[in-house]
């Protein structure tokens, strides 16, 4: 079983809509519809994972609905405990204030399905918000926002796509890590970040370098605005 799984549990402070940021027009339909479109071809089920607080907006889609999401890896981990997982699943995950074209989708899937690494398609950027560096089979992060210096480099592109199973075993591995008295207690703060599992755990990865700019990501409204250009042709 191949599972596609698009996060949109946050409350998109940020981004000063009530709206969630997957439900927004993009051309003629939703910034869902398109991801899950580019999905389809590859997946057997495609949930939403939406928190409880916004499960409403998501009436028309196969939903996962959370109670947490305290970080993006905190939501990861509550989403595939829901699935009924057997040894060898398979699982995109995407996160819902992205934009991945087909042929970025068609990449991963065909880099990682037969792979026992995380495939992580990513572009090179200029002082990247997170900057991944492959060492191997192994895959170092770090963030500008905990003031960890980057450089020119790899910039995830919102997708990532590998074994469920051992995706929530690295998971359930790191939580029981920087899980005390009921709180996260790590360096980068009260949360679980997903990419931390690169450095915390050594899960298993390789990058797909993407030379064209085919995804994107935003937070505010002139991002989403400046980035509707890279559509593909045929999703207007």
């Amino acid at each position: 079983m191949i599972y596609g799984l698009i996060f949109s549990a946050g409350n998109q402070k940020r981004f000063e809509l009530e709206t969630p940021k997957a439900l927004i027009p993009l051309g003629s339909k939703p910034l869902l519809k398109h991801n899950m479109e580019h999905l389809y071809p590859y997946c057997n089920r495609i949930f939403v994972v939406c928190s409880y607080l916004n499960k409403d907006y998501f009436e028309d889609y196969d939903k996962i609905v959370i109670t947490s999401g305290k970080g993006c890896g905190d939501a990861v981990l509550s989403a595939l405990d829901e699935l009924p997982l057997i040894k060898g699943d398979k699982c995109f995950i995407q996160w819902g204030d992205s934009y991945c074209n087909f042929e970025v989708v068609k990449r991963t899937f065909m880099q990682g399905i037969t792979s026992d690494c995380v495939v992580i398609p990513c572009e090179t950027v200029d002082n990247p918000y997170v900057q991944l560096e492959q060492f191997g089979d192994r895959i170092s992060v770090k963030f500008s926002k905990y003031n960890e210096p980057t450089n020119k480099g790899f910039h995830d592109l919102s997708l990532f796509f590998g074994d469920a199973c051992y995706i929530r075993d690295c998971l359930e591995e790191y939580k029981r890590q920087i899980f005390k008295n009921s709180n996260y207690v790590h360096k980068h703060g009260n949360e679980m970040e997903f990419l931390d599992l690169f450095n915390e755990v050594d899960m298993k990865g390789t990058i797909i370098p993407i030379t064209y700019h085919s995804c994107f990501s935003f937070n505010k409204m002139s991002e989403f605005k400046d980035s509707t250009c890279i559509l593909d042709d045929d999703t207007l």
